[in-house]
């Protein structure tokens, strides 16, 4: 495991980051059957894509879904100061 795996580890448990397949099968964008299918092609995905190329590619999602989902996972992730 690299220093960024380590990283984003951490900052999932800090933040509470969910994860880009998880918001997709929460809003229905998504079944688990499908989110399955795309783990196992990135797992053995030789080039290392990231999952919401592998989810487009597949014709799982469009891209649209792809990103309203990075952006509330983002969102989730950023820590906001109180004033």
């Amino acid at each position: 495991m690299n220093r960024f795996s380590v990283l984003l580890r951490f900052a999932d448990q800090l933040y509470g980051r969910k994860k880009i397949g998880q918001i997709l099968v929460n809003g229905n964008h998504l079944t688990q059957a499908e989110l399955d299918d795309a783990l196992h092609t990135q797992k053995n995905d030789p080039f290392l894509r990231r999952l919401g190329y592998i989810l487009i590619e597949k014709g799982f999602c469009p891209p649209t879904d792809v990103m309203s989902a990075l952006i509330q996972q983002l969102t989730v992730c950023v820590p906001h100061k109180s004033p």
